[in-house]
């Protein structure tokens, strides 16, 4: 599995997050053992308890996810940051279409801004976008493969997070 940069503001909101959903967990589960206490074999046919039963089944497995990749979080530090001519996961990179000359910002949502907070394109570490933007520099002409096309975009401005 690979590592994910965080913020710590982004690790306190997944770590809190879990807490939430480990909560409801424990909650549905003694409804769901109270009810198994009260209703005998006979339970399994009554369709309220099974939508319970999977809802559990879910939710166990968000948690399970969650707590995986908080397992697998890089907590980075804006401020420690070298400065750096450089894209990085906690930067805000503005381009433009070669072939185009539409003009895009994107930024890393998942480290560092809430997607109602920026007006661009929110984009994951692991995404093709994000694997090519990361440690270029303004006037890189970076080359993105997705199943339905091939762009080119050049960096036009590189904003820190601290700038945000």
């Amino acid at each position: 599995m690979m590592h994910r940069a965080v913020t710590p503001g982004k690790l306190m909101q997944m770590k809190a997050e879990l807490d939430k959903m480990e909560a409801e967990y424990r909650k549905k589960s003694r409804g769901m053992n109270e009810a198994a206490a009260h209703g005998g074999a006979s339970l399994s046919k009554i369709p309220e308890y099974e939508a319970l039963k999977e809802s559990l089944r879910i939710l166990r497995s968000r948690i399970d996810n969650l707590r995986e990749e908080i397992n697998n979080s890089r907590v980075i530090r804006p401020g420690l940051v070298a400065e750096s001519d450089r894209t990085s996961v906690l930067s805000i990179v503005q381009t433009v279409d070669v072939k185009t000359g539409d003009t895009e910002k994107y930024c890393f949502g998942d480290v560092i801004i809430t997607p109602e907070s920026f007006d661009g394109t929110l984009i994951t570490q692991e995404s093709p976008i994000g694997r090519a933007l990361i440690g270029k520099r303004v006037d890189d002409v970076v080359v993105i493969l997705t199943p339905n096309r091939k762009s080119e975009l050049r960096i036009t401005a590189i904003i820190k997070a601290e700038e945000v």
